[in-house]
């Protein structure tokens, strides 16, 4: 059975209304997890170290690293107040274009 390369299968998948719209909701939660091991590793931390340091368990960790699940703002708010980080929260109203800042907690 011949084999397709990884790049085709996704350019094939984008023209999927819904694979792209899946993609899109899962965006945000993809780009906490890549800051989040980003630090852990600058930091030289595990998943457990980094548990215990944010008040949160390691699987908790691990789920946000992850990217595939929608993290509950309880979480990240503990894990931004440990990392001494500021959690943004903002709506960008697609009508007329313009963007507020709704929150730093």
């Amino acid at each position: 059975m011949p084999t397709r390369p990884l790049a085709d299968l996704d350019r094939k998948l984008r023209e999927d209304p819904e694979y792209v719209a899946a993609l899109e909701e899962r965006a945000p939660y993809e780009a906490i997890a890549r800051q989040l091991i980003a630090f852990r590793i600058e930091h030289g931390l595990s998943q457990t170290e980094l548990g215990k340091l944010c008040g949160v368990s390691q699987p908790a960790i691990a789920r946000l690293e992850s990217g595939d699940h929608e993290p509950r703002l309880a979480t990240l708010r503990r894990v931004a107040h440990a990392l001494d980080a500021s959690l943004v929260l903002d709506l960008a109203f697609r009508k007329d274009g313009r963007r507020e800042h709704l929150a730093t907690l």
